[in-house]
């Protein structure tokens, strides 16, 4: 159980959100205009940043978690790959997932090799783990991301718009992929895309204007008056689509 208490968050002494009161659900979708403070409040919970007011995880305060601790209670995974290595392989990057639990002076062991190699055949990019990081594509980045977090084996898996670089084929993948992942892991979604967040059926939270709006059943968000009401253009909405009229 995550419990966000009268949350709220200031960065560079601008108020950006809050106060956020939420017992979050095994499962959350998390959409909202650019800035509003979506991937702030997912590194929030992950203990990367700072805030006010109190996270619970379970009966611990969020901020009283070692670092070995977080990292096995949440991965989270960026949007994109913000550091480039030549000298870093992928399997390399991916076998870092498990740094915080493996044990430093040991290294790692055929176990996690092997364990990798099977993270990345799941995730379709056992063809790419010889390459150095920086001859990747933002699509292969965020396909090796996303199976960094895998292997870190937290509770919860937190992706920040982990579709915005795929290819059709790719996004239909990650999709199928994280129905998988949702049966062994909590997770948090970040997502522009609403057909994707309709797609997936999960409670969505809405961050706009320094406020949550939480839909603990989706259908009550996807309805043309409430999208328009939350983002302030008008939409059209099918059993299949969700799509913003441009007239």
């Amino acid at each position: 159980m995550i419990r966000l208490e009268e949350v709220v968050c200031r960065l560079g002494g601008r108020y950006l959100f809050g106060p956020i009161s939420l017992d979050l659900p095994p499962h959350l979708i998390l959409i909202g205009p650019n800035g509003a403070g979506k991937s702030t409040l997912a590194k929030m919970l992950c203990g990367l940043l700072p805030y006010e007011g109190r996270i619970a995880y379970g009966d611990q305060n969020l901020s009283a978690l070692s670092l070995r601790e977080r990292a096995e209670a949440f991965a989270y995974v960026p949007p994109k790959l913000e550091q480039f290595d030549d000298h870093l392989r992928v399997r390399e990057f991916v076998l870092l997932g498990a740094f915080a639990q493996a044990d430093r002076w040991r290294g790692f062991d055929a176990t996690e090799t092997a364990h990798a190699d099977e993270v990345m055949r799941q995730s379709q990019i056992a063809h790419l783990a010889d390459r150095p990081l920086g001859t990747l594509s933002s699509g292969e980045a965020q396909l090796v991301m996303t199976a960094q977090a895998m292997m870190q084996r937290s509770r919860m898996l937190v992706f920040d718009e982990p579709t915005a670089h795929l290819d059709p084929l790719h996004a239909r993948q990650f999709v199928h992929r994280f129905a998988s992942l949702k049966a062994a892991h909590h997770t948090l979604l970040i997502t522009h895309d609403l057909q994707l967040a309709r797609a997936l059926g999960d409670p969505v939270a809405f961050l706009g204007d320094g406020v949550l709006h939480y839909f603990e059943a989706p259908e009550r968000l996807f309805t043309p008056q409430m999208l328009e009401r939350l983002y302030g253009v008008r939409f059209e909405l099918t059993p299949l689509h969700v799509s913003i009229r441009y007239d």
